[in-house]
């Protein structure tokens, strides 16, 4: 987007986000980083709330003196993360990098990942939990919430004590409002849950909107040259294409957008993915039909269990009939998917795999611990080798210098690393 665009940008929107409050945001930045000890976290997704927040640090830190206090960025892979925004995710990290040593600014950048054994995979098929639903949302802290934490632990602070940087803002929805009031301690300041005891969260925009944020993004360069046209790309082939730019208040903007793990199934419908494949990557339709095919076997008890993972019954106070009406209980809910349920599942990713060659669905690190949570369940210890030569991923064994089992590491294959 260049001047021309900038400038037409700014006249449309009236300058609702002014220069004057750009400022106003930037020196209360400042303030909180001088006058507080904690080292600054900033979760950075590549959307654009914190997009926004990065920047914002960023223009905060080349206009102060005496900035010594290290601030982290930390994202957290899922590793089944939406291929789009993982590439953009990638690319701006090596931006930020780059622009933090241009200008000596003391700011770290990382990208954390689950453990090996809690991977989406892992449980998914490995231990053969069904997919996520709102009552048993198994993935976030696994894939998310932990992996930071200890990250920070083991990196920044021992005990945690940090100040937490996030994009949250009131208006995104009512629950992300009930969370911010229920942990706030004063103004955008806010306690952390989970083993971050110490830690204190500190949300620069809460009190933007949607429009306040993109006003931000694509009416003032970033801080360092340069413009956020290519984000605002992303999320327009993630709403079809059809970003509004009139800002009328009833008008959902682009910002209603959410990206996510491609394979969630806590949504009806992955909005976003959809959009994005009908709009500029058809060639990730197999996700969303792999996507369709989880949430689908979630509910066909034919396909689980009778028992769960310790071998009891399991029982719910309450379920849901087809149209979504709460009914009472208990229920008896089924276990864990069936050992030809998570074979067929592997199969179908290997393949998947062989149409977006080379972007792999499954790590190595993924292939060993599923086999070997098979083999621990009781199931086939020879079939992850099986379906990998069936995929072409691993030569026959005869090729294998007499290893003919996936967990003795057959050809090369690295099973505990995370490639």
């Amino acid at each position: 987007m260049g001047q021309k665009q900038l400038s037409w940008w700014r006249q449309i929107t009236h300058q609702t986000m002014t220069q004057e409050w750009v400022d106003q945001i930037v020196a209360e930045m400042a303030e909180v980083y001088e006058q507080d000890e904690r080292p600054w976290v900033i979760g950075f997704s590549g959307g654009k709330d914190s997009s926004a927040v990065v920047q914002l640090a960023y223009r905060m830190l080349m206009h102060i003196d005496g900035r010594q206090k290290p601030v982290y960025i930390v994202s957290s892979d899922t590793l089944v993360e939406n291929p789009v925004v993982a590439d953009w995710v990638d690319r701006c990290h090596a931006e930020l990098r780059e622009v933090a040593g241009k200008y000596g600014l003391p700011i770290h950048v990382a990208k954390v990942q689950p453990d090996p054994r809690q991977t989406f995979w892992v449980l998914l098929l490995g231990k053969g939990y069904p997919a996520p639903t709102n009552d048993f949302r198994w993935c976030t802290s696994r894939l998310k919430i932990d992996p930071v934490e200890a990250w920070i632990l083991s990196n920044v602070h021992p005990e945690g004590r940090v100040m937490q940087l996030l994009g949250t803002r009131k208006v995104e929805s009512r629950s992300r409002a009930a969370s911010i009031e229920a942990h706030a301690l004063e103004g955008k300041f806010g306690t952390s849950g989970g083993k971050l005891t110490e830690a204190i969260i500190y949300q620069p925009i809460m009190d933007l909107d949607n429009d306040n944020v993109w006003e931000y993004l694509l009416g003032f360069e970033k801080p360092w040259g340069g413009t956020n046209s290519e984000l605002w790309d992303i999320y327009q082939g993630a709403h079809g294409g059809e970003c509004v730019l009139d800002f009328d208040r009833r008008t959902a903007s682009c910002g209603a957008s959410r990206f996510g793990c491609w394979t969630c199934t806590v949504v009806d419908q992955d909005k976003s993915m959809t959009n994005m494949v009908n709009y500029n990557t058809p060639e990730f339709a197999p996700l969303l039909a792999f996507r369709e095919k989880i949430k689908a076997l979630r509910e066909d008890w034919t396909k689980r269990e009778v028992y769960g993972r310790n071998g009891r019954l399991r029982f719910a106070r309450t379920m849901r009939d087809e149209d979504g009406n709460q009914l009472l209980g208990p229920f008896i809910t089924p276990g864990p998917y069936r050992f030809e349920i998570r074979y067929e599942l592997v199969r179908d990713l290997l393949q998947i795999e062989q149409q977006l060659a080379p972007w792999r669905t499954l790590t190595d690190s993924d292939l060993y611990w599923i086999q070997h949570q098979w083999t621990e369940d009781g199931g086939d210890p020879d079939m992850m080798q099986r379906l990998l030569v069936e995929a072409g991923r691993l030569p026959p064994c005869s090729d294998c210098d007499g290893r003919g089992r996936f967990d003795d590491i057959p050809c090369g294959c690295n099973p505990k690393g995370q490639g």
